[in-house]
């Protein structure tokens, strides 16, 4: 039984920490596709487009290649 026990206890831990780091790790460019959206909600095109022009170099950069792809689609 004891060996159980420290088992839940060690995945109980493991767990803690996926759910901590998964929360408190913003994308680095979460607010600049903030500005985007707003831009396209308030019907301002070219102000997306210019957001998207500094989204793009910084996921390449990043090798995030899926958030690329993404702003250049909506670009």
């Amino acid at each position: 039984m004891r060996g159980k026990s420290n088992h839940i206890k060690w995945l109980t831990c493991v767990l803690i920490l996926l759910v901590t780091a998964s929360t408190s790790a913003a994308g680095p460019r979460d607010s600049l596709w903030s500005e985007v959206y707003d831009a396209i909600e308030r019907g301002l095109p070219q102000t997306a487009i210019t957001v998207l022009d500094q989204i793009i170099p910084g996921a390449l950069e990043d090798q995030a290649y899926a958030e690329a792809t993404k702003a250049i689609c909506l670009k």
